[in-house]
């Protein structure tokens, strides 16, 4: 079985911008673990952890950056797919 992976866009912009977990760790001012589980679904992103990461995805040049596209559109297409399932 394929593991799930999360935050698509954003592990991609982090990719581009050379960033890691616990580069994200810092900019939400949580702990390695906590950020894990946030990327694991396991806990959630708060809106202003969200606006962080975005604040500084834009400070190195991300100028397409949204907490929408980031954080929220892949919550809602999942939800699309509970939906499809029943």
């Amino acid at each position: 079985m394929k593991e799930k992976r999360y935050f698509i866009k954003l592990r991609q912009a982090m990719v581009r911008y050379n960033l890691d977990m616990k580069d994200i760790s810092k900019i939400i001012n949580r702990s390695y673990r906590q950020t894990n589980k946030k990327f694991n679904k396991l806990a959630k992103f708060d809106v202003p952890e969200a606006g962080k990461v975005i604040n500084y995805l834009k400070s190195l040049g991300d100028k397409e950056a949204t907490i929408d596209d980031y954080f929220f559109v892949e919550t809602f297409s999942n939800e699309n797919d509970l939906i499809e399932e029943i």
